[in-house]
């Protein structure tokens, strides 16, 4: 009679090995909840005008010297193969050689002082050109920390650039800034900031081990729970910008920032890519430094008190089926004034 039990040590390896696959999706399942949750601070690293102003200058170096191999100036002083086998056996050529060696070494010294002479020479206009440019970048910087426009405008656009995060696990969010402008006198920062599509962002209710495919995945979750987390995480990552704004702001240049976040996508009908323009708001300093971003119910921050102009329809219609917020606003008024005229 056969028998077609398991071996009770695989048995118990299998069922180790599925416990230990549970505890992983378990703490998948805690870090990203909480990645997510955070993620309008989450390894968020600000930047430094001496950092940006550090970047923009040329670090390079000149190349070392290189002194100029002495077989050159062995057969230019006539120093052959022929003469050296000659030399062992010749006294008349053994003499020769040394003599030769001796205009050789005389040669080749002159020669390596005229070389260097030259590359001191370069290396003096090399270095030169090099404070001249870093002079250059100290100008630019000091008149970024007086509140020059153009200035100001390119280091904020860079601090953003450089923000790292992912609204999908596995792949870094594409930042993209458009339409930046900055006002002098109020000292407001405006700029259009992309938000993710749909397709971007993971939604999930948990991450869970699926034995099938040996592998942790997330459990899908219901149309109306993926709609309220693509929203979540479309407001951290505008909240994100904001924050990496005033924290990037080491010479209080900016007490105000406007932040409209745009779609990127394809239009058919067109056969371009187009820009939509869905959420607009902005927050002062003084609202900054009185919210705490580590404690802060977002969701809270948003309806209570940015009071956001928000397009209907985001991550429920195709982006292309979306009204602009501009437009909306102007059907607004223009039923306004109607209803003015009838009345």
């Amino acid at each position: 009679m056969s028998n077609n039990r398991i071996p009770e040590n695989h048995e118990s390896s299998n069922l180790y090995y599925l416990e230990q696959k549970k505890r992983e999706a378990v703490q998948i399942n805690f870090d990203n909840k909480k990645y997510f949750q955070n993620l309008h601070i989450v390894e968020l690293q600000p930047y430094t005008p001496d950092k940006y102003y550090d970047t923009q200058k040329d670090w390079s170096e000149m190349e070392a010297f290189k002194e100029q191999k002495k077989k050159y100036t062995n057969q230019n002083a006539g120093i052959s193969f022929t003469l050296r086998v000659k030399s062992f056996f010749n006294n008349v050529a053994k003499t020769e050689l040394e003599i030769k060696k001796k205009q050789a070494d005389v040669m080749y010294e002159a020669d390596k002082k005229i070389a260097l002479e030259y590359y001191n020479k370069r290396a003096a206009r090399f270095y030169e050109k090099r404070k001249q440019q870093h002079d250059d970048i100290n100008k630019l910087h000091e008149m970024m920390q007086y509140g020059n426009v153009e200035q100001v405008i390119a280091y904020f656009t860079f601090v953003l650039q450089q923000d790292n995060y992912s609204t999908d696990v596995d792949n870094q969010f594409h930042v993209d800034i458009a339409d930046m402008r900055y006002e002098p006198k109020s000292k407001k920062l405006c700029f259009a900031y992309r938000i993710p599509n749909k397709e971007e962002i993971l939604t999930f209710s948990s991450f869970l081990y699926d034995p099938e495919s040996d592998s942790i995945q997330p459990k899908p979750i219901d149309a109306k729970h993926q709609l309220i987390q693509r929203k979540h995480i479309m407001h951290r990552v505008l909240l994100r910008s904001l924050i990496m704004v005033y924290e990037s702001d080491k010479y209080s240049l900016v007490d105000d920032v406007e932040i409209i976040g745009f779609f990127k996508y394809y239009d058919p009908s067109y056969g371009t890519n187009r820009r939509k323009d869905v959420i607009n708001f902005h927050m002062s300093r003084d609202e900054y430094v009185q919210t705490d971003f580590e404690k802060v119910n977002v969701e809270a921050l948003f309806s209570a008190r940015l009071k956001i102009k928000e397009s209907a329809g985001i991550y429920v219609k195709k982006e292309e089926e979306i009204f602009d917020i501009y437009t909306v606003k102007g059907k607004v008024n223009s039923n306004a004034k109607i209803r003015k005229r009838q009345k």
